[in-house]
């Protein structure tokens, strides 16, 4: 009995020893690894930022333009007068003391016009996008005028200018109104029409919440006409040359500016709320193709020497256009046209805002009509001045086509609507 219980124990042992080799140990789980943060991109790959699908599709918009130009300048005095007392050899002619100039430079009345503007941008992301945009400022015109009924005391009324000699010049006045002889005078209307379009494509560079930062490259174009129309009449009032003689004048002054140029620019804009902020500055660069225009007629029934009538004569020719500079001229300057846009303005619905703002712009070369004039004048071809002339040209050929240039701006106010899809 005894070997039996011994060999049992030995069998509980040996199951024991081997009941603990096959039990698992505790496992600790280890810490995942940690991943290493990816680098940050250079500079360069981060300019351009994800735009958010808030940018719209396609925005329209139109404005009611209140912009005022640039005033019209006068390279001469068409125009001038002197007191009927005058001491002077030849009154109301260049340099005397007592010469007063009658006509100045045009002034421009506030412009009304419009703006239509449309942006289409594209793919989900509307990154870029095409806009096109046209403004028109209507005409505005700009008058001034001097007669006299000729009675003794009125004073005189001239066209000054030099006339050209084979000698030289010297300062001479052809005469409109002369105290007690002459009633007349002449009156100056200047017009000016601006308007302009262009097409850029749109790069958005950086989108930021409400803010965004938007590049632009195009082609611009702007239209300036301008118009200068001098007219002059003289009657002789009690037959000191013949009963019913007189003279009238035309002089026609026209500049046609095209301005073709590329175009870049940066767009900013930035929103509280309802109410938003937007910023454009663009410059182009191109060409200024400048024409100019001159025309002029005189209608008299007055002969040569105004000493005899003729029959009613319309001839080539007014007092500052006469047939040596009368015609039709072109040329090309190049030019800058830098412009900056300021609007602020409220959403009022999700699709619709309304704003004001002002607008600056700018061309550094442009043709205007009144610094056309060349008041040089050779007077024996000179109508108003001899009466119907016979024969050829005495003299230099003058007045001249002269070119001249200068700047133009426009500014004012806008008041639009605009649309968001």
């Amino acid at each position: 009995m005894r070997p039996y219980l011994a060999g049992m124990a030995v069998l509980l042992v040996v199951s024991g020893v081997a009941s603990a080799q096959t039990t698992q140990p505790n496992v600790v789980p280890l810490a995942p690894a940690q991943v290493p943060p990816e680098p940050p991109l250079p500079v360069a790959l981060n300019l351009i930022e994800q735009v958010t699908p808030t940018v719209p599709r396609l925005t329209l918009q139109g404005e009611y333009l209140m912009w005022w130009s640039k005033n019209g300048p006068l390279s001469a005095s068409l125009l001038a007068g002197a007191p009927s007392t005058s001491t002077a050899f030849i009154p109301g002619a260049p340099g005397n003391p007592d010469t007063l100039p009658l006509l100045s430079t045009s002034t421009f009345n506030v412009q009304s016009g419009l703006r239509l503007t449309g942006t289409w941008n594209f793919g989900d992301e509307r990154r870029f996008g095409l806009e096109g945009s046209y403004f028109l400022l209507g005409d505005a015109t700009d008058e001034q005028s001097a007669f006299v009924d000729g009675s003794p005391t009125a004073p005189f009324i001239v066209n000054p200018f030099l006339a050209a000699t084979p000698l030289g010049t010297s300062p001479v006045a052809n005469y409109l109104g002369t105290p007690g002889f002459d009633a007349g005078g002449g009156s100056l209307m200047m017009s000016t029409r601006f308007q302009g379009a262009e097409l850029n494509l749109l790069g958005n560079i950086r989108q930021s919440g409400s803010s965004s930062l938007t590049l632009l490259t195009g082609f611009r174009y702007f239209n300036l006409l301008e118009r200068l129309s001098l007219t002059t009449s003289q009657n002789d009032l009690n037959g000191s040359f013949f009963p019913g003689q007189y003279v009238k004048t035309i002089d026609e002054f026209r500049a046609n500016n095209n301005f073709y140029g590329g175009q870049v620019g940066a767009r900013f804009t930035t929103g509280r709320g309802i109410f938003f902020l937007s910023a454009t500055g663009k410059v182009a660069l191109g060409v200024s193709n400048q024409q100019v225009s001159i025309d002029g007629v005189t209608t008299t029934n007055t002969g040569p020497g105004f000493a005899s009538p003729i029959p009613v004569t319309t001839v080539p020719g007014g007092i500052y256009a006469q047939p040596t500079n009368i015609g039709h001229y072109t040329r090309d300057r190049f030019a800058v046209a830098p412009e900056v846009t300021v609007q602020v303005g409220v959403n009022l619905t999700k699709h619709l805002s309304t704003f004001v703002g002002y607008n600056f712009l700018y061309i550094s070369s442009v043709a205007r009509p009144g610094q056309q004039i060349d008041a040089t004048i050779n007077p024996t071809y000179f109508t108003s001045f001899t009466g119907v002339p016979t024969g050829p040209l005495v003299g230099p050929a003058r007045p001249a086509q002269v070119y001249n240039s200068t700047d133009f701006w426009a500014q004012g106010v806008n008041f639009g609507m605009r649309y968001d899809w």
